[in-house]
């Protein structure tokens, strides 16, 4: 889960890069309302490996780095998914 607010209304995008700067995915692109919000991020086609995510409004710009982890089964697939935010 990826959470934010943003104080007006505003034209979002919300992308998540690979650690080369690939994009890998586009969770939010549009106008959105000022308030709070938590955007869900389907990882599950993705290696573990550390992954950026930029948050882009009207007179706004963050990036921050997240370290994805896989918890596999015995099997060898994934079983969970944990995403670990953190702070440049």
């Amino acid at each position: 889960m990826i959470s934010y607010s943003i104080p007006q209304n505003s034209f979002v995008t919300l992308k998540v890069y690979d650690i080369i700067g690939n994009e890998v995915a586009t969770l939010v692109n549009q106008t959105q309302s000022a308030g709070k919000y938590d955007i869900r991020f389907d990882a599950s086609n993705l290696s573990n490996g550390v992954y950026m995510y930029s948050i882009k409004t009207d007179n706004f710009t963050s990036t921050k780095k997240m370290i994805l982890k896989k918890k596999s089964n015995i099997f060898g697939y994934s079983k969970s998914t944990r995403i670990d935010n953190q702070s440049n």
